[in-house]
C-alpha cells in the first residue's frame, strides 16, 4: 500500500512517521501539488494554528485544500479529528456514533472539516477522533498536557482552573501513533473510530505522575469538575489489538516528567 503522511514534521506527525516507516513523509508545503493518484491512502498529521479561532476560514485551511486535491482520485483518507466535536460529555464513555454538539470554536471548526471530508470523499474518508494525546511536548505546545509541563518547568507548579478529580481520557503519543499506523495498514473502512486509552483518569493523577517524574513541584487545582470525558475504544482495539491500562498511561506521564527534568538541566 502506498501511504503518505502530510504534516509529518509536527508532534504527532513525527511519531506517526516513526511508527509507519513505509509511508512517504511530506511537509505542508507539498499539499498544493500532491496528486492523490500516486497514493492509496493519505494521513494529514498537522493542523492550522488558526483553527481554534472564530476567524478561521474553511477555504483557507491546508487540510481542506488537501481534501480537494484528493477528491478526483481513488485515494483513501484518514482524518485526525478531535473529541472537541462532541462538546460537553456525560459520565458514560463516548461511542463513535455519539451526537456532536461542539461548544468551542475549535470543535466547531474541526466538525466543519469532517463534514467537508464527507462531502468531498464520501466512503473514502475514515475519521479518527483523538482524545488527549500527550508526551514530552515542552517547549512550545499549548495543549492541556503541554501547558502542565510548561507550568512545572517555568514556575514549579501545575495549575488547573478545575477540580483535580475531573476525569479525562489520555493516550500517549507513541500509542496513538502505533494505533493510527495499524489502522492505516488495515485501510480502515469505518466512518468514525476513536484513538484513546478508553480510561477516564483524574487529571490530578496525571499531574502527580508528571511531578513525580520531574522530581519536584506542586499541583494547584481550583474550581468545579468540568469537561470530563472518556472514549469507547472497543472497536479500535478489536481492529488493532492495541490496548492500554491505567499503569501504562501514568507510567508515560512519569516518563514525560523525567524527560522534562533532563531538558531543564
Amino acid at each position: 500500500m502506498r501511504i503518505a503522511i502530510t504534516g509529518a514534521g509536527g508532534f504527532i506527525g513525527q511519531h506517526l512517521a516513526a511508527a509507519l516507516p513505509e509511508a512517504v513523509p511530506l511537509s505542508h508545503q507539498a499539499i498544493p501539488t500532491l496528486d492523490g493518484r500516486n497514493f492509496d491512502l493519505v494521513i494529514h498529521a498537522g493542523r492550522s494554528p488558526r483553527i481554534g479561532r472564530a476567524d478561521w476560514l474553511l477555504a483557507d485551511d491546508a487540510e481542506h485544500l488537501l481534501l480537494r486535491r484528493l477528491a478526483d482520485s481513488a485515494c483513501r483518507y484518514l482524518m485526525l479529528s478531535s473529541r472537541a466535536v462532541y462538546g460537553p460529555a456525560g459520565s458514560d464513555a463516548l461511542a463513535p456514533d455519539h451526537a456532536t454538539a461542539p461548544a468551542s470554536a475549535y470543535g466547531r471548526n474541526k466538525l466543519r472539516l469532517e463534514q467537508a471530508g464527507r462531502d468531498l470523499l464520501g466512503e473514502r474518508l475514515c475519521i479518527l477522533r483523538l482524545s488527549n494525546v500527550f508526551g514530552c511536548e515542552w517547549p512550545g505546545r499549548t495543549t492541556f498536557f503541554g501547558t502542565m509541563l510548561a507550568g512545572l518547568a517555568e514556575r514549579g507548579e501545575i495549575r488547573f482552573d478545575m477540580a483535580g478529580s475531573t476525569r479525562r481520557d489520555f493516550v500517549p503519543v507513541e500509542t496513538a501513533a502505533r494505533t493510527i499506523a495499524s489502522l492505516a495498514r488495515l485501510g480502515a473502512r469505518d466512518p468514525v473510530l476513536h484513538v484513546g486509552s478508553g480510561i477516564a483518569l483524574p487529571c490530578a493523577a496525571m499531574a502527580e505522575a508528571v511531578i513525580a517524574g520531574f522530581g519536584q513541584g506542586r499541583l494547584v487545582a481550583t474550581g468545579p469538575e468540568r469537561d470530563g470525558f472518556a472514549f469507547d475504544v472497543s472497536r479500535t482495539v478489536a481492529l488493532t489489538g492495541i490496548a492500554l491500562d491505567e499503569a501504562g498511561v501514568l507510567g508515560t506521564a512519569r516518563a514525560a516528567g523525567r524527560q522534562l527534568a533532563q531538558l531543564r538541566r
